[in-house]
């Protein structure tokens, strides 16, 4: 954490998604700059590549492509002292192991902003001990239920600060749950803000569907094809108490059967 200070990086670096061929690094920054990622494949001297951030800003996440698959490759964001690294997808039956965990929240909202539960703190350390390939965390990462967003920023703040022994050499995936979903202290108050920007602010996510970008997503680990659906798509536009979450939507059904045919066609056993 202090290293990170020094180096102006507020939380990060997090490994994202990652294929055969790409993988997502994301970091925040603790004022709006422009930033970037070097890149080699473990063991070599020199960093070969290169990737700038896009846009000035705090929040960065950026693609590296053209990797090679079933390999490690190593990564330094600017300004973080660490070299991170991550291995690529493999396209054979190579065993392996993931990890899947969800509602890792406390009891309140001052609780979760001090830090999250010891317990899922524990989840973290022992995952770090599987070397996973990848982590999928099913949502209600913290207590939420709040109209105010600078305390959901907050929260997001903590949840990242709790992830990063994992996220910081594990791809690690996130589908939300209800208590990031609800901007209000209860379902019959006025809406505080959009939770769903708020979300793809904070965690970009893979968006293969207009409008459900990170609440659905699909990738492959050598021939095992996984997808995470979320049920807690915020829609304002829809009458409370739900505001249309708790529910799979038509358009991600007609996704999620093109999907798996896709999958199909491509060899996914």
């Amino acid at each position: 954490g202090g290293e990170n200070q020094a180096a102006g990086i507020e939380s990060g670096p997090r490994i994202g998604m990652v294929t055969t061929t790409d993988a997502v690094v994301s970091w925040d920054l603790q004022s709006s700059s422009h930033s970037a990622v070097s890149f080699r494949v473990a063991g070599e001297s020199e960093f070969t590549g290169k990737v700038l951030s896009s846009k000035e800003a705090k929040r960065h996440s950026v693609k590296i492509t053209n990797l090679k698959p079933g390999t490690v490759h190593e990564f330094q964001v600017e300004g973080h002292p660490t070299v991170g690294s991550f291995r690529t997808a493999p396209t054979d039956n190579t065993p392996f192991v993931f990890v899947s965990m969800a509602d890792n929240r406390g009891q309140s909202d001052q609780d979760d902003i001090q830090g999250l539960p010891q317990s899922f703190k524990n989840i973290i350390s022992d995952a770090v001990k599987r070397s996973p390939v990848f982590a999928v965390n099913a949502g209600d990462l913290f207590y939420g239920k709040n109209p105010d967003i600078s305390i959901f920023k907050q929260l997001y703040q903590s949840f990242k600060n709790a992830i990063q022994p994992l996220a910081s050499i594990t791809p690690y995936y996130i589908s939300p749950g209800n208590h990031e979903m609800s901007p209000f202290k209860s379902s019959k108050d006025p809406v505080g803000f959009d939770p769903v920007a708020l979300f793809n602010e904070e965690f970009p996510q893979p968006g293969p569907l207009p409008g459900y970008e990170g609440f659905v997503f699909s990738w492959d680990w050598g021939k095992v094809h996984f997808v995470s659906i979320a049920t807690n798509h915020f829609d304002s536009k829809l009458p409370p108490p739900h505001y249309g979450m708790y529910r799979i939507s038509d358009a991600q059904i007609t996704w999620l059967d093109t999907d798996l045919q896709n999958a199909k066609s491509k060899g996914a056993q």
